[in-house]
């Protein structure tokens, strides 16, 4: 059964200015350590490359914070999810911190899409309950 649906589109020409102007900083207050590692390996190889992951990983933040019903509000925040692909390519969401004991006491499973392109990027969330017992 759904719990929820959340989907977020993202100007990348945006976060292009937003890192232009803060660089790290921005990084920092969006994305997860393990998140900004990566950024960081692919803004080296390619800097709109990168500028396309921070701008999808907000996107799948947004996203998902929809899907809940929550917001950015407690238990919710930036540094409460985060995307790790699996060997196959797929995006994942993992859930961290007080916000991983709010999804795992309903039970929740989150089903993760992400999609960019030279101007925009674009995240899908469905959260469904996995009715463990």
């Amino acid at each position: 059964m759904i719990f929820g649906i959340g989907s977020d589109i993202a100007h990348i020409p945006r976060f292009e200015r937003w890192f232009a102007k803060q660089g790290q900083c921005a990084i920092n207050n969006v994305l997860t350590p393990l998140e900004s590692i990566e950024f960081n390996q692919r803004y080296d190889r390619n800097i709109t490359r990168g500028i396309a992951f921070f701008a999808a990983r907000f996107a799948a933040k947004e996203a998902f914070s929809k899907a809940c019903g929550l917001g950015m509000t407690a238990p919710m925040n930036w540094q409460s999810v985060q995307t790790i692909n699996l060997a196959s390519g797929q995006p994942q969401i993992q859930v961290l911190g007080n916000m991983a004991v709010w999804f795992n006491d309903r039970q929740l499973i989150a089903h993760l899409s992400l999609s960019d392109e030279r101007d925009y990027a674009i995240a899908y969330v469905v959260l469904s309950h996995s009715f463990k017992k």
